[in-house]
């Protein structure tokens, strides 16, 4: 009995035991705050902006991104679902004119990967899954999606179209060249 109690309170540290990374959190009125920010399994994300304060939990009505300044991971809130006013936080991995966003699901002991993106700040658009879809947009409709948001260059379109994949990592290449391109663009 001494052993399962003993066990019990250590599985307990290990679910809810986190550590402080600084950071900061930009607020729905745009204000930066640099803080210290903590990720928890039971409790989720919270953040302090001083050693003084208490944390607080980060919620997407009130917080619209956060940065882990130790890894640079960014995280912000976007509605995924269509015409969705639930927002959550996803991982920012690339921005630009296009943004691509990551969202990791743990489903049945199974990783989800998801993969979102919008252009110019527009819509949020699912572009790729790590799964087959019963719901929501199939294969099919996802590349349509996708090419819809590189077809404005066809030098892009054209090399992407060209290389016949639809993976994470293609998707990615083509997003970056595609920012790369409309960035050079304007200068």
């Amino acid at each position: 009995m001494k052993k399962i109690f003993i066990s019990a309170i250590l599985l307990f540290f290990a679910f809810t035991s986190f550590a402080q990374h600084i950071g900061y959190v930009i607020t729905s009125t745009n204000d930066t705050i640099p803080c210290f920010i903590v990720k928890s399994s039971l409790f989720g994300v919270k953040y302090k902006a001083n050693e003084k304060d208490d944390f607080t939990k980060i919620k997407t009505d009130k917080i619209k991104e956060y940065q882990i300044t130790k890894d640079s991971t960014i995280y912000a809130a976007k509605a995924l679902r269509d015409s969705s006013s639930h927002t959550e936080f996803v991982q920012r991995l690339e921005y630009g004119k296009i943004s691509l966003y990551e969202q990791i699901l743990t489903v049945n002991n199974s990783t989800i990967t998801d993969w979102y993106a919008n252009k110019n700040n527009g819509p949020v658009v699912m572009i790729k899954t790590s799964t087959a879809m019963i719901f929501g947009p199939n294969h099919s409709d996802r590349k349509k999606d996708f090419l819809k948001l590189i077809n404005d260059d066809p030098k892009i379109t054209s090399a992407y179209t060209a290389e016949d994949s639809f993976s994470f990592k293609t998707i990615r290449k083509y997003i970056k060249q595609y920012n790369e391109a409309a960035s050079s663009q304007k200068k």
